[in-house]
């Protein structure tokens, strides 16, 4: 059928469609080329992720979600196997709770720093308040994330390249 040039500038706007018959014997939703877009741009961004959270469900899940926008995540629990993991596995960012018991958020990222760590921290903790923020910072951290966390805004965290 073809694609009328009229429609060409709004092609990959979600739900974009030509004229059809009510019936809508021929087409579908209108999703595809909007999805395709979105696909190509998160595959050319693809990151190592460390998660650190003691709520091994929440640091699971975000793993898996993670993983299927095509970044290589992978989760723990402690303080402990955040530092260990991290030399394993040099990832590019680390998400990190704050609230960990044993080593707390603020003492791995500076051990981290402190290792020469090249990886961006992101604070990804319930701590929201400016003190909290402020700590933060001063521990090492690049971001500072409020839970839950907007997966929109994560995701184009893991898609910059500033430092």
């Amino acid at each position: 059928m073809g694609i009328p040039a009229g429609l060409l500038p709004r092609i990959f706007e979600l739900f974009v469609q030509n004229n059809r018959p009510l019936d809508r014997s021929q087409g579908g939703l209108g999703i595809g080329l909007s999805v395709r877009e979105e696909q190509t741009e998160q595959a050319l961004a693809r990151r190592r992720v460390l998660i650190v959270d003691d709520n091994a469900d929440s640091a699971d899940s975000l793993a898996m979600i993670l993983n299927h926008f095509g970044h290589r995540a992978k989760p723990v629990y402690t303080g402990a196997d955040a530092l260990v993991r991290a030399a394993e596995f040099d990832p590019e960012f680390v998400l990190l709770d704050i609230g960990l018991p044993g080593i707390d958020g603020y003492e791995v990222a500076r051990q981290l720093k402190g290792r020469g760590a090249n990886a961006r921290l992101i604070a990804l903790t319930g701590y929201g308040q400016p003190e909290d923020v402020r700590r933060a910072r001063e521990a090492g951290f690049d971001r500072h994330l409020v839970k839950p966390v907007d997966l929109q805004r994560l995701l184009r965290e893991l898609r910059s390249v500033e430092r």
